[in-house]
């Protein structure tokens, strides 16, 4: 322990790319935190935090997470708590999955990265990018939506 102004569980935030998502949320979101520095924000309680290996797939995860495919999936496999909300805790997030191939990688990526420097990134967009990723048929994509549909 420490004193009463002492942070505790930095490892995480600290990582040199890490991803940071809301505990308990309506909607997954994700933030990939960028480069160390003073400037970089430390996420508090009601967060997880997991470090990437590189700023790439930091990227890629958080555009996953922003997904609505995520969303459908963190409805069918998080746990309940009140009022519509879904608890993405560790356990779920390892059930999210992340592209494989590289170049898949490298569109989310990219898609993402413009996200976080503009905010100017439509949910389409991430979704389509994200969907050609994990090669989602569209009989697939209109059955996630739907099921993404009844939760928003």
């Amino acid at each position: 322990v420490g004193p009463d102004w002492t942070l505790f569980r930095t490892r995480g935030a600290l990582a040199p790319h890490p991803v940071v998502w809301a505990d308990i949320t309506r909607r997954p979101a994700a933030v990939a935190l960028g480069d160390p520095g003073p400037e970089r924000p430390i996420p508090l309680n009601t967060c997880y935090v997991a470090g990437a290996p590189d700023e790439r797939s930091a990227l890629a995860i958080a555009a996953v997470f922003n997904s609505t495919w995520t969303l459908a999936l963190v409805h069918v496999i998080a746990d309940e708590a009140r009022g519509g909300y879904r608890r993405v805790n560790a356990r779920v997030a390892c059930d999210i999955p992340v592209p494989a191939d590289a170049r898949a990688i490298q569109r989310v990526a990219s898609v993402s990265k413009r996200a976080h420097a503009t905010h100017d990134v439509s949910q389409d967009d991430l979704d389509d990018a994200v969907a050609e990723a994990f090669d989602l048929t569209p009989r697939t994509r209109q059955s996630l939506r739907a099921l993404a549909a009844d939760r928003r």
